[in-house]
């Protein structure tokens, strides 16, 4: 394990223009950020919205990499698709609700381990057990093909 805390950064700056995308970057990665559509903006680039989901996808992913590679598990792809509802909770205030992760693994040497690397990967993930947000997974595992 590294010496926590661990601390990592992140800059953003835009005009007031409703309708104008902006920047937001991490180390020398780049995003392109705008208010969705969905809240009545122009698009054109990632929304807050995208931005949670896709961290909790990419949790998913490095977590689960991680658990594997310490297992000795090999697999050849693994593919999430994830769907966000934005809902009101008890308090009717708006918040991220649900997450539905679809997760698919392929070419899975050992496909009876997956279902409990997933699990600890759900428990686990730094970001995935930080947030409020409920989380539910399907999992499709296809076994590598013996040569």
């Amino acid at each position: 394990m590294h010496k926590l805390p661990l601390e990592f950064s992140s800059q953003a700056s835009a005009t007031g223009d409703f309708e104008k995308t902006w920047p937001i970057t991490s180390g020398s990665i780049q995003a392109i950020c705008s208010i969705p559509t969905e809240f009545g903006g122009a698009g054109g680039g990632f929304s807050p919205e995208d931005l949670f989901l896709q961290a909790l996808m990419n949790c998913f992913i490095g977590t689960f990499k991680v658990y594997a590679k310490a297992s000795r598990i090999t697999f050849s792809q693994l593919n999430i698709k994830g769907q966000l509802t934005v809902d009101q909770n008890d308090s009717k205030s708006m918040c991220m609700k649900k997450a539905l992760l679809s997760i698919e693994v392929h070419g899975v040497d050992r496909p009876d381990r997956i279902e409990t690397i997933v699990a600890k990967t759900l428990r686990d993930g730094f970001i995935l057990n930080s947030v409020k947000t409920e989380i539910q997974h399907e999992l499709i595992i296809h076994a590598a093909v013996p040569s």
